[in-house]
């Protein structure tokens, strides 16, 4: 089954927003927060393509069972470095 989901995150950080972007944006720190506890990301499947039109794409792992698998694959449709990135 393929689903269509749009997820918006809001939330206001006590950091530079250099540092927020770039935990988002560069592969090395996104794999260090993105998998939640339980789970790790994959590394060869962190990538992205950081302008208009480029892609987002990452997977998470469950630690306890390889086989389930959460893909997140998304096209940047608004990108303003470093406050914007949709």
């Amino acid at each position: 089954m393929t689903a269509n989901v749009m997820v918006v995150v809001e939330r206001q950080f006590d950091f530079p927003r250099q540092e927020v972007f770039r935990a988002w944006t560069d592969p090395q720190q996104l794999k260090r927060w993105r998998g939640s506890p339980g789970w790790h990301v994959e590394d060869e499947t962190v990538g992205g393509d950081l302008k208009l039109g480029g892609r987002h794409t990452h997977v998470k792992i469950r630690d306890n069972d390889p086989t389930t698998r959460v893909v997140t694959d998304g096209v940047y449709s608004e990108y303003f470095e470093p406050d914007v990135f949709v």
